[in-house]
Parts: C-alpha cells; structure tokens; sequence
C-alpha cells in the first residue's frame, strides 16, 4: 500500500465508503446526524419532507433565507424532500452558518480529516416531538404516538384478591389501580362486563376490545389468564384518545362499590 499501514488503508476506505453514502466529500459523519435522521425520518423509511425539514431546522435560530439557501444546496433537484444524504449535508450547512460563515457546500473543505461540524438545534426528542405533531395534522386518523407516550396517559394494575368474596356464592374480585387517576377500587367480573356493554352501545361505530368470557368453576389457570386479559382490556380503553376520556371509564377507575 505504498507506505501505508494495512489497517490505515481500510480504515481510509471505510470512512471514504461512509463519506459517499452520505453524499459528502469532506469530514466524517458525527453520530448526532445519525440520531437527528432517525428521529424525524419517517417511519416508512421514506424522504424527509420539507414541511418537517424546515419545522425542525427553525430551531436552528438561523434566518428564513439561509434556511431556503441550504435546502437549496441540499435539494438542487427540486424534489421537495430530502434523503438522509441530503439531511447530513443539511446538518452541516447549517453548523457552518452558525458559525457565520458562507452557505457553500467548498465551505465544508476545511473538515477534510476531521468530523463534520454540529448544529445548535433541539434535541432528538423534541424533533421526534415536532415531527408527529405535523404528522397528526396531516393524518388527524392517525394517533402517531410512540409507546412512552402512550404508557403516560395512563397505566393500570389488575389484581387478583387472594380470597373469594361471598357467603353462600363465592366470587372472584379484582383490585384495579389506576396511575393517572390515582385510584384503587375493587371489581367484579360483571363490573368488566358492565363497563363493555355500555362501551359498545355508546360508541357503536368503534372498534371497543372485547373482554375475556367468563366460566362456571373456572380453574386457578383459566382465572389468570382471564386477570391478564382483563387488564389488556383496560390498558386498551384507557390508552384510547376517546374512550378514556368518557365519564362511565373515569366512574369504573375510581367509583367505590359495585
């Protein structure tokens, strides 16, 4: 390899071979563009939009006509969207205008050997966030929310009580535990059974989970497995963006008795 040390001259290669993908030709690809592609690229792998582009790059505090001049760099085409080639090379245009320098792709030449520079923009999370905003708005019948977001408008327990209730016709009951509502109350199967039946009949055009049958002399495993169901019935009602919000659920999470 004519001076060069067998591993050097892979290591060049391999960073030539990420430089190419990346649809740059100087400086090598900080793991924050990674993570800025991965948090607004839609989830079909697909361009980025410039609708999503410009909403997350306003973050950058950088003026509207030095926005237009970078995405005119990045999408010479005109195509309208980007493709994470382009959103890199979108990253480091933008360092370079903070740093009040020319919007030019040559202004790149001087991170040849070292690594590209890195935006003043927000974080991934709030990107993330920006990203499916737009996204409810475009597709309003569409929820778009990851599973964080969703295990934050509520979370349930549903527990078996060790003991049957009952004098003369024993009964399972269930103590049901509600995080945003801070509630714990206790629960017949027919409670569950109640809350569906009103559930379907209130909101007959949607899809309300079924819950799981019931059973004469059910044995201690048939009980478990319908504890579980029980609570993937409630976790689905109270993780909905309507139905969580009807005053019959609100009633059965906190309402004392049967």
């Amino acid at each position: 390899f004519r001076g060069r040390s067998f591993f050097a001259e892979l290591a060049n290669r391999e960073r030539t071979h990420v430089l190419n993908m990346a649809g740059l030709c100087f400086g090598t690809i900080p793991s924050l563009y990674r993570e800025v592609y991965s948090g607004i690229c839609p989830s079909d792998g697909s361009r980025i939009p410039k609708a999503i582009w410009q909403r997350c790059f306003k973050t950058t505090s950088l003026p509207d006509e030095t926005l237009e001049r970078i995405w005119g760099v990045c999408d010479p085409s005109g195509a309208g969207s980007l493709t994470r080639d382009g959103l890199y090379k979108s990253l480091a245009l933008a360092a370079v205008a903070q740093e009040g320098r020319a919007v030019e792709e040559r202004a790149l030449k001087s991170f040849r050997d070292s690594e590209l520079p890195t935006p003043t923009i927000a974080t991934v999370a709030e990107l993330r966030d920006t990203c499916l905003k737009l996204h409810r708005v475009k597709e309003p019948t569409e929820l778009g929310l990851v599973y964080d977001e969703l295990r934050s408008m509520d979370d349930v327990s549903v527990t078996l009580v060790p003991e049957k209730q009952g004098v003369v016709f024993k009964h399972v009951e269930y103590i049901v535990e509600s995080k945003a509502m801070k509630s714990s109350v206790r629960r017949r199967y027919k409670d569950f059974e109640s809350l569906y039946e009103i559930l379907l009949s209130k909101y007959p055009y949607r899809l309300i989970p079924r819950i799981p049958p019931k059973k004469v002399a059910a044995s201690s495993t048939f009980i478990e497995q319908r504890r579980r169901a029980l609570k993937r019935f409630l976790l689905l009602i109270v993780r909905h963006p309507v139905l969580a919000k009807d005053e019959v659920v609100r009633l059965f999470l906190t309402t004392t008795g049967h």
